[in-house]
């Protein structure tokens, strides 16, 4: 039986952190990828061996390309678990937010999404009952005040 695989973005803290710990555990090889490259470090050096991590920022599709590419690398084509994981949030009366971390929401909250969907394609196609999945957050069905980019690249997902 070959090892299962799974690929995390938002992988350096928090669900993405505690995915990987669990999957590891249970013997997979894990891909965790993050802009948070110290924790990705220590992530690293805790589990030890059967991970691959490195910094990507899920917003620059050439990166998630070459990300992708040295994960099917080491997991001989094999994606069985594609987490679209990344996120970011900045609450605040919509004019109050400044318009690049309204724009860094949609592109890390939704467009890193169908990026990641799309460019994992190819290996859960070749995978065998592969999944893929991404976190939303109860934000997209019951909206907070100042949190409506948030909320709308969340229900977008």
């Amino acid at each position: 039986m070959e090892q299962k695989s799974i690929f995390i973005t938002g992988a350096a803290g928090g669900i993405g952190r505690a995915t990987a710990e669990l999957f590891h555990k249970k013997g997979w090889l894990v891909g965790c990828y993050d802009v948070d490259l110290e924790s990705l470090q220590q992530l690293e050096r805790q589990l030890g061996d059967r991970v691959l991590s490195s910094y990507l920022d899920v917003r620059d599709k050439v990166a998630f390309e070459q990300a992708m590419a040295a994960f099917s690398e080491r997991s001989n084509g094999r994606l069985d678990i594609m987490f679209n994981n990344a996120g970011m949030a900045v609450g605040g009366s919509f004019d109050a937010v400044p318009f690049d971390k309204i724009m860094d929401m949609v592109n890390i909250n939704l467009v890193g999404v169908m990026t990641g969907i799309y460019v994992a394609i190819p290996l859960l196609k070749q995978t065998e009952n592969s999944l893929c999945f991404t976190t939303s957050s109860s934000s997209a069905t019951f909206g907070s005040p100042g949190m409506a980019t948030y909320a709308a690249t969340k229900h977008a997902v």
